[in-house]
């Protein structure tokens, strides 16, 4: 079998085998403790799509191992299994070929119900790690999983900063085998007084996850910036916001997006003001992680001559930063930015104002967070 070093290389090797890019994601995010796992979801050959589980196991060095593929036309009881990783096309044309070829062989998914239950149950555990919310769901998941709960529904609540947030995830059995699906999970922004409380359902998808770190920055009101898939696997990246004021048929606040050629720059807005770290460029670099996490970030700013502490989150509407000091309070943006661009700068933000009014922004085809 050959082993796969990093992302890169599966991308290329499932590209070339016909099987949609961004499972590479899936599969080599976080592989630290994981032995073994598989990926479900389609495969498209032409016009007809088809059900696969892609099994792999982890070898030293973080190396992935594809081991195996299962197809099923309708992703029900009845499916082939292969050696590796066999073309898509391959797979088709097996699929709608004669019942008992010898190159693959059907099985019903019941023979195989341990091994893939397992599998699944991993696949499980490793996606909640992925999003954040650590290994404190795994004994749960596992308990009502070997009960064979129809639907299961598990809360978990974090604190951030000052701010607690409550989550509840979503897990759907299949209504024609023992596997569970990660659906969705809602966040709800707790406050003191219950009107001001938040809540937004997120949907759980293969490269397009929230994380729950990234939810709770989103209902707190902050954007967050993300690499995006389109539902015909072409990336791009976006700043993702919710509005506040709208929502969708299903409750939820209608998510704003604000693309790469809206024209936010998160380096240029960051040099419009004195802020220490910016000097350094390791300082610099996780400062704007941060930020592109959507996290309030606390930074150093010459203001006056004096080091003054302020907390600044990204603001790509208007192309800006959004300033607080200590406590909290809304800081001016022209009190504070580097008074050599003061005025240029009052310029572009009413020039921007005037293009946000013009550019409705709205969800890209093909992606949604809510």
């Amino acid at each position: 079998m050959h082993l796969l070093g990093n992302e890169e290389e599966l991308v290329v090797r499932l590209a070339k085998a016909g099987y949609r890019p961004e499972y590479a994601e899936a599969m080599s995010e976080d592989l630290k403790g994981i032995t073994s796992g598989s990926i479900l979801g389609l495969a498209e050959v032409e016009t007809a799509k088809f059900w696969v589980e892609i099994a792999y196991d982890v070898r030293p060095g973080n190396h992935i191992e594809i081991t195996s593929t299962a197809a099923s036309l309708n992703g029900k009881s009845e499916w082939r299994e292969f050696d590796g990783l066999p073309s898509a096309r391959r797979v088709w044309d097996r699929l709608n070929g004669p019942k008992y070829e010898q190159e693959a062989k059907i099985y019903d998914i019941h023979q195989n119900k341990n091994n893939m239950n397992e599998n699944n149950l991993a696949y499980n555990k490793n996606l909640l790690e992925k999003l954040g919310f650590g290994k404190a769901l795994h004994d749960p998941l596992e308990k009502f999983v070997i009960a064979q709960q129809p639907e299961i529904k598990l809360t978990h609540e974090a604190t951030h900063f000052k701010d607690n947030v409550e989550y509840t995830l979503h897990f759907r059995k299949s209504d024609s085998t023992d596997m569970y699906f990660f659906n969705r999970y809602e966040a709800t922004l707790k406050s003191n007084d219950e009107a001001f409380n938040r809540t937004q359902s997120f949907q759980i998808r293969n490269g397009n996850n929230i994380t729950a770190q990234e939810s709770f920055n989103l209902v707190a009101g902050r954007a967050v910036n993300k690499e995006l898939f389109t539902a015909n696997g072409d990336r791009y990246e976006a700043w993702l916001k919710l509005d506040f004021s709208q929502k969708d048929k299903y409750g939820n606040y209608e998510v704003q997006q604000f693309h790469q050629n809206y024209g936010y720059d998160l380096d240029k807005a960051l040099n419009r003001f004195p802020i220490k770290e910016l000097a350094d460029a390791e300082q610099k670099g996780q400062l704007e992680a941060s930020l592109k996490k959507g996290n309030m970030q606390q930074v150093t700013m010459d203001v006056d001559g004096k080091e003054t502490k302020m907390y600044i989150e990204a603001n790509p509407r208007f192309r800006t930063l959004n300033i607080k000091d200590e406590l909290g309070n809304t800081v001016k943006r022209d009190r504070v930015e580097k008074k050599d661009l003061s005025k240029s700068n009052k310029l572009d933000e009413a020039l921007n104002k005037d293009k946000t009014q013009s550019q409705k922004q709205g969800k890209s085809k093909g992606m949604s967070v809510s």
